[in-house]
Order: structure tokens, then C-alpha cells, then sequence
């Protein structure tokens, strides 16, 4: 007999209660999976995948596909059109994995340690940028807008850039992750 939770099963001596354990996957978190979700929270339609114009970025996007996910060089799409380079891999559980993992982005990344570190730095090598009026984040997502917040990276959005009102704050947590920083 079947209950939602356990088997039961029934010999001629005994009767055996087998415990259900759901399987569900999640995705362990590190330094480096941490920077790839904040690639994958700005990627283009929702797939695993960047545009940019940096060849440092896509050398790291592809690197960290191997090396922490074990994407295979064949599963990867590189194509290029003009300055841009889009690199995008098809992998469904891999998708699911990463909008798992950011449904719970503000209970995972409320601390500033090393993984909120490289997940904002991975959203600012993807859609961030400088001008006139400072640093910015194009298209920041509001649960990203509350968790800087959140970490004492106060913003404020002007159409589609957010701006950081205390950058100094910003640079000193992402500093040594971000690749754009880095180069400066």
C-alpha cells in the first residue's frame, strides 16, 4: 500500500515501512557558480548564455561552464556578429538549476561575503557600466535593486540604468571579481 510518504510493505513475518525521500537537485553554491548566476540573471531570453564585447568574459563564461557544470566544448555556441560575441549553451537542467537557485536569491545572498560579491559582479560585467553620472547596471531586476539594499548598496533608477548613490561601496565589494573592475 501507497501513502504519500512511506511504502509499506507486508511479508509473511513482518511488515517493512520504507521512508520516501523526494529527490530533488539543487545547485551547490561557490565563488564561481555564484558569478555565473549573475550571468545567467541578465542572460538573453532567459537561456544559459551572454552577449558581450569583452573576450575576457567569454573566456570565463566558457571556462566556468566546463570546469563547474561539465558542459562539454561541442555543447557550446559561440557566434559572433559585429563587436558582440554571443555564447550560449542549451542545457534545460542546467537552466532549471540556475531559476531554482534564484528564487531564493535574497535569503542565499543577504550576507556580503565572497558568493553575493561574485553574483553582483557577474550582473555588472553583464550589464554594467560607467558614465557621467557614475556607475549603473542597465535593466537590474527589482529583487536584485532590494538585496543591494540589503547588502548597504543604496540605488537609485533613472530609466532603464540603476545608479549607485554610495559607488565606493559597490567597488569595494566587487572589486576583486568583477572583470571590468578588474581592468581599470
Amino acid at each position: 500500500m501507497l501513502w504519500l510518504d512511506h511504502i509499506y510493505v507486508r511479508t509473511e513475518a513482518r511488515i517493512y515501512v520504507y521512508t520516501l525521500i523526494p529527490v530533488t537537485k539543487k545547485l551547490k553554491l561557490n565563488p564561481n557558480v555564484s558569478y555565473m548566476l549573475g550571468l545567467y540573471q541578465c542572460s538573453p531570453d532567459g537561456e544559459v548564455g551572454i552577449v558581450t564585447e569583452s573576450p575576457d568574459l567569454v573566456q570565463k563564461f566558457i571556462k566556468l561552464l566546463m570546469d563547474e557544470f561539465g558542459v562539454a566544448p561541442n555543447k557550446v555556441l559561440v557566434t559572433e556578429s559585429g563587436k558582440d560575441t554571443k555564447v550560449m549553451t542549451y542545457n534545460s537542467s542546467l537552466k532549471k538549476l540556475f531559476k531554482g537557485a534564484l528564487e531564493r536569491k535574497l535569503k542565499v545572498f543577504k550576507w556580503r561575503n565572497a558568493y553575493s560579491a561574485n553574483y553582483i559582479a557577474g550582473i555588472f560585467d553583464c550589464n554594467g557600466g560607467a558614465d557621467a553620472q557614475g556607475l549603473y547596471i542597465r535593466n537590474l531586476v527589482e529583487g536584485d535593486s532590494m538585496l543591494l539594499e540589503m547588502l548597504g548598496v543604496h540605488t537609485f533608477r533613472k530609466g532603464s540604468k540603476t545608479y549607485f548613490v554610495n559607488q565606493n561601496t559597490l567597488l569595494g565589494m566587487i572589486k576583486d571579481y568583477s572583470l571590468k573592475l578588474g581592468s581599470d
